[in-house]
């Protein structure tokens, strides 16, 4: 920072000699006059030439010039990067240019003036590339990927996984499969609001909510005090209502809340109680059992790989310890 302050102007517009956005031109040249479809941002050889020849900045470090180009920028990018270059954004691509500056900036700062020989440099670089390496390659293989992520290695690993491993997983870890089997309900069903709110203001006051459904119920179980009885988990035709049972906490009157009711008719306002809940467990030949646990196995199967490479890779290192580094880490010790 201290050297950035130190350039004209107290930052780096003083090094920078010319800026030139991208015009309409520069784009038909570099991603044709049509738009195309892709399904991987990459450009062709003609663009990727016409990429080379716009020069978005011309810069002076240390008394030589050099320019950052549409190139440049466009390799630097990852997809959501790329994909604001191919809706032709120009800001995007010049801040992104500037961006460029400041990483070259820091690079001639490190080597130049930051007090590392040219072995501590490379060093450091090392150290970096080494990381961002191995960053890309746990990203790659679906280490470090969401389990959602669309990933073609976790895929393929994923579309890999046995029945037979599939129901091994699943006896270990049932617990993530768990599901609501039945809910036993009760509800109130009035015509407006202003209705609804009186049966919560009396439910809320304590009142027997079978005896309050009789009084104010309008639906068709009011004799039977807004019984809906048990509810099963996937019932073909279940209605709206009878969805909206498998979310509310058990032994919980629910606020008024608005039903749109059936197609044609008008809308209805609506008081749940939920009296009890089973749960049990998703069917282990269910589809979602086997997406959950095909999904979760990939990802441990990408970490024995990730797990197994490393070791390996350390196995046929040739891995030097300097001894003058160790003995000046001791005189530098407290």
């Amino acid at each position: 920072m201290a050297a950035v302050k130190a350039e004209k102007g107290g930052n780096l517009n003083g090094i920078v000699i010319s800026r030139h956005a991208v015009t309409a031109a520069d784009w038909n040249a570099v991603l044709g006059a049509k738009p195309r479809l892709l399904l991987i941002y990459e450009l062709d050889e003609a663009g990727r030439k016409a990429a080379a020849a716009r020069t978005l900045l011309s810069y002076r470090l240390a008394g030589k010039t050099a320019q950052i180009t549409l190139l440049d920028v466009y390799d630097a990018q990852h997809v959501q990067g790329r994909n604001r270059l191919h809706s032709r954004d120009a800001t995007f691509a010049m801040q992104q240019a500037e961006l460029l500056l400041e990483r070259r900036y820091v690079q001639h700062w490190a080597k130049t003036k930051s007090g590392l020989s040219a072995d501590d440099y490379a060093v450091f670089e090392r150290a970096v590339t080494d990381r961002l390496v191995r960053d890309g390659w746990t990203s790659l293989i679906g280490v470090t990927s969401d389990m959602h992520h669309d990933n073609k290695h976790l895929k393929a690993l994923a579309a890999a996984v046995t029945p037979d491993e599939v129901a091994a997983y699943y006896e270990k870890n049932r617990d993530q499969f768990k599901r609501i089997e039945k809910v036993k309900a009760w509800h109130i069903r009035t015509a407006d609001f202003e209705a609804a709110n009186k049966a919560y203001a009396r439910l809320q006051k304590g009142e027997d909510f079978a005896l309050v459904a009789k009084e104010l119920s309008q639906a068709d179980d009011r004799e039977q005090g807004g019984d809906m009885g048990w509810i099963l988990h996937g019932e073909q035709n279940a209605s709206w209502i009878e969805s909206i049972a498998f979310v509310q906490k058990p032994g919980t009157t629910s606020r008024p809340f608005r039903s749109p009711g059936p197609a044609g008719t008008a809308a209805t306002w609506e008081i749940m109680k939920v009296e009890e809940r089973i749960e049990g467990y998703q069917p282990v030949d269910s589809e979602s059992v086997r997406y959950g646990a095909s999904q979760a196995l990939s990802r441990q199967k990408a970490l024995v790989e990730f797990r197994d490479a490393r070791e390996r890779l350390m196995a046929e290192a040739d891995i030097r310890i300097n001894p003058a580094i160790i003995r000046k880490g001791k005189e530098l010790a407290p």
